[in-house]
């Protein structure tokens, strides 16, 4: 079984379709599967749209944060309730394709980790050039590769992250894998032009993300610091 988690904020045009998406890919392929969605209380009406989609199949889970994190801790509030021994994470705002899910899959035969990279990133200018800053800073403190450290599709092997509960973390589990031995593999993956709605990331939050990178990077990661959330 593979578990799917989508964090998702103020994506009520959006977020529909990116749940049917991934349903239909797990139908196609015959793919064992569960999509949690993890709502960083959301202000519109994405956690109504969520309600209705879980009517209709169980194979849809849904959480909601108590508080707004700017996405820190959905992921690990994810991994916590993942039921699958793997666990692949995928943006909902429609820029990553759900079809891309199988070639993650297959990669993992060969690794702990694969990355989905977005060679071709759809993303303004700005956005870009930041994440490149943030991607080579990583690679410096960690000693690793990798071409997109902030990539939304990823996939891991359960009991690699088993050990790791702080949420900042998660931001560079890649890294923070490869460094302990794990082998993390990166693939080539569509990425589209968010066409509905707006990200929230912002520039502040770059700078939040560096700062976390060099308190992660030197840290022992044994504070339990995955945030309080309830279900949908």
């Amino acid at each position: 079984m593979i578990s799917i988690i989508s964090p998702s904020f103020n994506e009520e045009k959006n977020i529909s379709e990116h749940i049917l998406s991934v349903l239909r890919v797990f139908d196609a392929n015959n793919i064992d599967g569960e999509l949690i969605i993890i709502d960083d209380v959301s202000t519109d009406s994405t956690r109504d749209i969520v309600k209705e989609e879980m009517s209709k199949d169980s194979r849809i889970r849904a959480f909601v944060m108590n508080k707004n994190s700017k996405r820190v801790g959905t992921t690990a509030i994810g991994f916590s309730e993942a039921k699958g021994e793997i666990i692949m994470t995928i943006d909902c705002d429609l820029q990553d394709n759900p079809e891309d899910i199988p070639s993650l899959l297959k990669a993992m035969d060969e690794c702990d980790v694969v990355i989905g990279w977005r060679s071709k990133r759809k993303d303004p200018f700005s956005k870009r050039i930041s994440s490149k800053i943030g991607n080579m800073l990583a690679n410096i403190l960690f000693g690793t590769h990798f071409h997109d450290m902030n990539a939304s599709m990823r996939a891991f092997k359960k009991e690699s992250v088993a050990e790791i509960s702080n949420a900042r973390a998660h931001r560079f589990l890649p890294h923070i894998l490869s460094s302990r031995g794990y082998k993390v593999k990166e693939i080539h993956v569509n990425h589209r032009k968010r066409l509905n709605g707006k990200s929230e990331f912002r520039f502040f939050n770059r700078l939040h993300t560096i700062v976390d990178l060099f308190i992660i990077r030197f840290s022992k990661l044994k504070t339990k610091s995955i945030p309080l959330y309830k279900t949908i």
